[in-house]
């Protein structure tokens, strides 16, 4: 009996998707913030009686600071989901090939196949051998 690892498409689709709810909420808190924060700059800004043009860099910091965690996660969640969907649509195309067909489509020939006749055997020559080989051979020989 073959074991195959069969993909449930509902239960992986559901959390690929989950991702995705997640990730668009992240980017809908970070647009959020990015307003709540602009706001908070411009009362901030009136009630002491201050430019904002002459505060900007702080004013730009403060936004970036409170928002860059939200859409940082937001990206690394969505990227999660797409990593997961795209290993789900190549274990769906395997798993419509037999596995006679991913062997040799994974099998690598690094040597080329030649074609000798039966009756023929190498001579001693053609067959390469090591150093240790030879000294073997003329030990045995010498015995004889």
């Amino acid at each position: 009996m073959e074991k195959k690892n069969k993909f449930v498409k509902g239960k992986a689709s559901c959390l690929v998707k989950t991702l995705y709810i997640i990730a668009a909420v992240l980017m809908a808190i970070c647009a959020y913030m990015i307003v709540v924060n602009i706001l908070y700059i411009s009362n901030y800004a009136s009630s002491y009686g201050v430019a904002v043009s002459s505060m900007m860099v702080d004013a730009i910091q403060y936004v970036i600071t409170g928002s860059i965690s939200y859409f940082i996660y937001g990206v690394l969640v969505f990227s999660a989901g797409k990593i997961i969907r795209l290993l789900q649509s190549r274990n769906e195309e395997r798993s419509g090939i037999s596995e006679c067909e991913i062997q040799e489509s994974e099998r690598v020939d690094t040597f080329e196949k030649t074609e000798t006749p039966e009756d023929e055997n190498p001579s001693e020559e053609d067959i390469p051998q090591s150093e240790d080989a030879i000294e073997e051979t003329k030990v045995i020989n010498e015995e004889k």
